[in-house]
């Protein structure tokens, strides 16, 4: 990947107008600390990159838009934000409260809400009326909250697959018990991580909370078939890798 027809490659102007020049940055503010971690190269008067980049888009991207350079660097940015997908495990030891506080830490959170989906995973010996009663305050502020009743919840493998299926558009799955509660800046952290730092990682925690990206629970989890026996697993080759982080 190069950045010679990236939209966002900021270029010497030549006298013939604003582009054809060499490459002296980048509007996303990624090249150069792609260019710290070895991630990039210079050639030919463009840098060359040896990983994906999440903010490339192509010099005509929405050229049929109404939109300023800005804008379009401002919807990129969006985009590369990574999505949470959070589900609730109800095993019906705990009451509703517990419920509500772990999906008010989620609330109170500082990140987009709407890069967040929540799911509650209960079974039939939860209260109609409590499921709805939780599911109406929450969408106030999550829109993207819903509930799951099971009818068994002994098969982790069944109710496993049940769940991520419904959240399987997040780029990173957490899985929470009632009680706990997500950091204020949990998600934000792993954004600057992400997008800022660059940095390359399979298993983020902060307070017992643990996210991991969508495509490694996908390569890992038939290998288990129990999501919390993955999540060890995850831990274990994270750290021998050097793609554990523990956020402070």
């Amino acid at each position: 990947m190069d950045c010679s027809k990236c939209l966002f490659k900021e270029v010497i102007p030549t006298s013939g107008g604003p582009f054809g020049g060499p490459q002296v940055g980048c509007y996303a503010n990624r090249i150069h600390k792609f260019s710290e971690l070895g991630q990039a190269e210079y050639a030919e008067g463009y840098y060359e990159l040896k990983r994906f980049c999440s903010m490339y888009r192509p010099t005509d991207w929405l050229k049929d838009k109404k939109m300023s350079f800005e804008e379009k660097l401002e919807l990129a940015t969006e985009q590369s934000q990574p999505t949470f997908g959070v589900c609730i495990y109800d095993d019906l030891d705990h009451n509703v409260q517990s419920i509500q506080t772990t999906i008010d830490s989620i609330v109170n959170s500082d990140y987009n809400h709407d890069r967040i989906g929540v799911l509650l995973s209960t079974n039939l010996q939860m209260k109609p009326e409590d499921i709805v009663q939780i599911t109406h305050k929450t969408q106030e502020a999550i829109k993207n909250f819903a509930a799951i009743t099971h009818l068994y919840t002994g098969n982790s493998e069944m109710r496993d697959t049940e769940v991520f299926q419904k959240l399987i558009g997040a780029t990173h799955f957490i899985k929470l018990t009632p009680s706990q509660k997500v950091p204020k800046n949990y998600f934000k952290k792993i954004n600057e991580s992400i997008n800022v730092s660059l940095d390359r990682v399979s298993y983020y925690e902060q307070n017992g909370v643990v996210a991991i990206p969508n495509k490694v629970v996908r390569e890992t989890y038939l290998e288990h078939k129990n999501y919390d026996a993955m999540v060890n697993f995850v831990e274990k080759i994270s750290k021998q890798q050097g793609a554990y982080k523990k956020l402070a």
